[in-house]
This record gives structure tokens, C-alpha cells and sequence, in this order.
């Protein structure tokens, strides 16, 4: 039986890994980039090592003018402390900048991932932060990350809600990878984050995902069921000072019962596949 197993595993071993491969390729096609930039020259976007002023860049793929919503300074973008390429942004002393990347529900199909590369430079223990978030078309945080220096972690912010994270405790000039997942449909944000090298664009996984509440890795938020995202926002606060860079959003079709069938054949004949592996 052993035999027969042995042989019978080296032929599946080709369906199997063709089977994974195009259930991968629909689970990539499955996620719609809505926007992407990487703040570069190529892009329409001016950088200097002093800064230039991002509010009133405008934004190739969109065509939409980066704004400034608060009273304070305008995030600048540098060619220095890069996370790739020649240009990031740059916001400190209250700075903001907001991009309206979407001004209807059509992205709006279950759920939207935004994806950025973020660093906070400041002061342990005083009161400013750094941010990234998605508004919604009132201008209201529907889910944000911010680097709070007041209590050194991961802290999500959605509407007037903030809830530090157990135990994502951040360090001072180091990039992270950051995502927020926010489902329309079940009202549920995530967020997942991990420190990176510069240039280092290998994807988050499932154990990247951030705890909340003791615990809880899903947030429900009843405010975004059924609204939908349309604005970015980069901001930092007092004396902090934030870096942005490499920020994309996309969205997540709801998967079909087709989907969901595709998406349980990599695992039914993995699970066959080790079956006969140990078969005597």
C-alpha cells in the first residue's frame, strides 16, 4: 500500500500544484486596485530635500488635488528617508494632506484594504501621533492607524472611538507595514502591521494581524455598515512627525459561492495529498 501510495502521490503532484496556482491567480484577480502611488517624479509629484508642499500636487492617476483639511501646516514631500523610490511624504507640526481617490459606492462590493508604509520620528511619552486613515465622504474617520507617542503602540481610531493595541508596541525611525481592512458589509475593521526594512515589499500574512481588547483581532464599527471610503488622510500632530510612502487601496468583492468552491481545492487536496503520504 505503501508503494502504491508513493506512486500515486508523484502523480497528483502536478494537479495539485496547478490547481493551487490557478486558484491563486483567482484570488489575485479577485482584489481591484482602486488607487496606488509611490509618490514618484514618473507620477507627476515634486520632492525636494527640503520639501515641497504636497496640497495642490495633483495626482496622475486620479486626477484628484491633494488638500490640506486642517488650520495647520501642509505635509511636504521629500526625497530623503524613503521608503523606496525618490519621494515620500513628509507631515509634522499638526500637518495634514487628503486625497479623494473615489466619489461614488461603485468600489464598494465588501470590503476595502488600505495599504501603506509608515514611520513616526518624535518624542517617547508626549502627545503627538502620526496617522493614516480612511474618511468617509463627511470627512469622518471611518478607521485609522495612528502611532501615538503617549502610549508607544498601535492605536486604531474609528469615528471618536480609540482603542490601543495590546501589545504592538512601535519603535522611532523604523518603517512598518500597514493595512486596514474595513468590511462594509459586516461593520468590521482589522489591522495588520509589521516592521520592515527599507525597501522590503514582502506581503503581510494572517500573523501580521493586530489584537485589540484583550484579544479581539476583528473591531465592529456599526457607523460603516453600508457607507463606503472615498478620501485618504496622512496627519501627524504636535511634535511628531510622520513618513508615508508606497500607499494603495483596494477592493475586495464579496466571494461567490464559485469562489469560495475554488478557494477549498487547494486545501482539500493538500489535505489528500498528505493523506496518501502517510498512508501504510
Amino acid at each position: 500500500m505503501k508503494i502504491r501510495s508513493c506512486v500515486l502521490r508523484q502523480k497528483l503532484t502536478p494537479f495539485i500544484l496547478l490547481i493551487a496556482s490557478l486558484s491563486a491567480g483567482v484570488s489575485a484577480k479577485a482584489a481591484n486596485i482602486v488607487y496606488a502611488t509611490g509618490f514618484e517624479s514618473n507620477e507627476g509629484y515634486q520632492a525636494s530635500n527640503t520639501g515641497v508642499s504636497l496640497t495642490g500636487q495633483t495626482d496622475q492617476l486620479t486626477g484628484a488635488v491633494w488638500e490640506r483639511t486642517s488650520g495647520g501646516n501642509h505635509a511636504t514631500l521629500v526625497d530623503y528617508l524613503t521608503f523606496a523610490g525618490s519621494g515620500a511624504v513628509r507631515a509634522y507640526g499638526t500637518a495634514d494632506s487628503t486625497l479623494k481617490f473615489n466619489s461614488s459606492s461603485t468600489i464598494l462590493n465588501h470590503e476595502v484594504m488600505l495599504d501603506s508604509y509608515m514611520m513616526i520620528d518624535g518624542t517617547p511619552g508626549d502627545n503627538g501621533y502620526a496617522e493614516i486613515a480612511l474618511l468617509d465622504e463627511l470627512g469622518e474617520r471611518q478607521a485609522a492607524v495612528q502611532f501615538q507617542e503617549s502610549s508607544g503602540k498601535l492605536t486604531l481610531r474609528t469615528g471618536a472611538t480609540t482603542i490601543v493595541s495590546d501589545d504592538f508596541s512601535f519603535s522611532y525611525n523604523q518603517y512598518y507595514h500597514i493595512a486596514i481592512s474595513v468590511n462594509y458589509s459586516s461593520g468590521q475593521v482589522s489591522v495588520y502591521a509589521k516592521a520592515v526594512e527599507r525597501g522590503d515589499k514582502s506581503p503581510l500574512s494572517a500573523g501580521d494581524i493586530v489584537s485589540f481588547n484583550g484579544g479581539e483581532t476583528s473591531i465592529g464599527v456599526s457607523s460603516i455598515v453600508g457607507a463606503y471610503a472615498g478620501t485618504i488622510r496622512l496627519l501627524a500632530t504636535s511634535g511628531a512627525i510622520g513618513y508615508y510612502d508606497e500607499i494603495s487601496v483596494r477592493s475586495i468583492p464579496e466571494p461567490g459561492s464559485g469562489s469560495l468552491l475554488l478557494g477549498m481545492i487547494p486545501i482539500a487536496t493538500f489535505l489528500l495529498y498528505r493523506r496518501l503520504g502517510t498512508s501504510r
